[in-house]
C-alpha cells in the first residue's frame, strides 16, 4: 500500500542526497513508481507542501525552541501521521538535552509510536558507547525508556540485544548486487627522504631540544616540509600527476593541510594546467580562472559539477564533508577513471574509508585508483633504530624489540 514517509536530514544531505531526482533515480534503478517529493527548508514551505510521498525537512528546524509545542514545523508535522520516519546522520543526535534530540524523540515516540524508525549512518566509529544513548532510546524505548547516557557494563547485554535485532550494515559486495560499482585499487606511493630532513626529523622525533614546545613546533614543520616533498614530487614532469592526465584520468586530491598543502598545490596545477580546470572544495571556496586570477565561489555543488562533468580534471578537497557532495562520474558527459591522491593518511578510521567514499559513489563505472604518499628513507629507519634503546631508558618506555635495532 502506499505509505508516507518523513526524512529528516541536514541541509547539506538535503541538497546533495534528498532531491526529488536524486530520490526518484533510486526508484527508476529499482524499476519502482517515481515517487512525490516535497522539501522543507523555511516558512513558507508549510504553505506550498501538498500531499507528497516523501516529505524532506532539514532537521536544524527542530533546534529553533526548547519546547517542541512551540516549534512551527513540528506542529505542522505532528498534525500528519508517518508510516515511516528516516533519521540520516543519525549519529548527530548525540546529546539528549539537545533543541533537536527533543523534538526528534517527540516525533518518533509520542507523535508516530506506530511508525517504522530508520536511523541511517555512515559513520562506523562513535567517540564513546554512550553516544548510543539517545539512538538505542529512539529504536527501543521500552527497553530504553529514558534518552540519559547509560552505564555501559550494565546495559551492555541490552544494548547487543538491540544492535543485534535492528542494526543492519549495507556493505560493498551487497550493494554491487543492485548498482553497478567501479573497481578499487589502493597503491602506496614512495618517495625517498631527502637527505637534509633525516637529521632534523631524528632532533625532533628525540627530542633532543630544550626549548619548551620545540617538539609540537618541529612536527608541524616536518608535516611541512615533507608535504612540500610530496608536491615536487607528484607535480614535476613526467610525476604522478601527469602520468594520470596523460592516461585519461581525472585527478582527486586529498589533505586537511589547507596552508601546508592545498594552498601550494593550487598554485602549481593552476598555472601548469591553465586548460584543464582546477577546482578546489573547502572553508574556502574558489577556483583559478583561465588569466591565474582566483574567483571565490560558495557553491560546492557548482564545483563539484564541474568535476563531474569533466570540465575541471581536477579537483582539491579538505574535508571529507564538504556539504555531501559527491566527486564521482555519473554524467552523459563524463564517465572517466578516477586517481584520489592522499597527500597524507588519517589515524582516524572512520576518515580513511570515508575519504575514497568522496569518489567512490553511485554511478561510478570506471575504474577508481586511491594513491597514499608515503615517504621513506632507509637511513632514518636505521638511525631511528638505534636510538630506540636510548629512548627506551631515558624515558623509561618498553619499545618492542623488532622496532630495536
Amino acid at each position: 500500500k502506499p505509505i508516507k514517509t518523513l526524512v529528516t536530514a541536514p541541509l547539506s544531505a538535503l541538497h546533495s542526497a534528498w532531491t526529488y531526482e536524486k530520490i526518484n533515480d533510486y526508484y527508476d534503478t529499482l524499476k519502482k513508481p517515481r515517487k512525490k517529493v516535497m522539501s522543507i527548508t523555511k516558512p513558507n514551505d508549510l504553505k506550498q507542501v501538498q500531499d507528497a510521498d516523501i516529505l524532506v525537512i532539514n532537521d536544524d528546524k527542530f533546534s529553533i525552541t526548547s519546547d517542541p509545542r512551540e516549534n512551527r514545523y513540528f506542529g505542522y508535522l505532528s498534525e500528519r501521521k508517518f508510516d515511516l520516519i528516516i533519521c540520516d546522520e543519525a549519529h548527530r543526535e548525540k546529546n539528549k538535552e539537545s533543541n533537536r534530540s527533543r523534538t526528534l524523540v517527540e516525533l518518533v515516540n509520542n507523535v508516530n509510536p506506530d511508525s517504522y524508525l530508520l536511523l541511517l549512518t555512515a559513520t562506523p566509529i562513535c567517540r564513546d558507547p554512550n553516544d548510543l544513548g539517545l539512538l538505542l532510546h529512539l529504536l527501543d524505548p521500552k527497553l530504553f525508556p529514558k534518552a540519559n547516557l547509560f552505564d555501559y557494563e550494565k546495559d551492555i547485554v541490552a544494548t547487543r540485544r538491540v544492535l543485534g535485532k535492528y542494526m543492519y550494515r549495507l556493505t560493498r559486495k551487497e550493494l554491487s548486487e543492485i548498482f553497478p560499482l567501479p573497481n578499487i585499487q589502493k597503491i602506496e606511493k614512495q618517495f625517498s627522504l631527502d637527505p637534509d630532513l633525516i637529521k632534523e626529523y631524528i632532533e625532533c622525533w628525540a627530542d633532543e631540544h630544550d626549548e619548551k614546545n620545540h617538539t609540537i613546533k618541529s612536527i608541524w614543520r616536518l608535516r611541512k616540509n615533507l608535504a612540500k616533498q610530496k608536491i615536487r614530487e607528484i607535480t614535476k614532469e613526467d610525476g604522478l600527476i601527469d602520468y594520470c592526465i596523460n592516461s585519461g584520468q581525472q585527478v582527486a586530491i586529498y589533505s586537511e593541510m589547507r596552508e601546508g598543502v592545498m594552498n601550494n598545490l593550487e598554485e602549481i596545477l593552476s598555472k601548469k594546467y591553465p586548460d584543464l580546470g582546477v577546482v578546489r572544495i573547502d572553508g574556502e571556496i574558489g577556483t583559478y580562472n583561465k588569466k591565474g586570477v582566483r574567483e571565490v565561489s560558495k557553491n560546492r555543488t557548482y564545483l563539484a559539477k564541474k568535476f563531474q562533468d569533466g570540465d575541471a580534471k581536477i579537483i582539491l578537497f579538505t574535508s571529507v564533508m564538504g556539504e555531501g557532495v559527491a566527486l564521482n562520474n555519473n554524467t552523459e558527459k563524463n564517465d572517466s577513471p578516477i586517481s584520489l591522491i592522499r597527500m597524507e593518511k588519517d589515524m582516524t578510521y572512520s576518515k580513511e574509508i570515508q575519504i575514497p567514499g568522496r569518489v567512490d559513489r553511485k554511478g561510478q563505472k570506471k575504474d577508481i585508483t586511491v594513491y597514499d604518499l608515503v615517504v621513506s628513507s632507509p637511513e632514518l629507519s636505521k638511525e631511528m633504530r638505534e636510538r630506540a634503546k636510548d629512548i627506551q631508558e631515558r624515558y623509561d618506555v618498553y619499545i618492542p624489540k623488532k622496532f630495536r635495532a
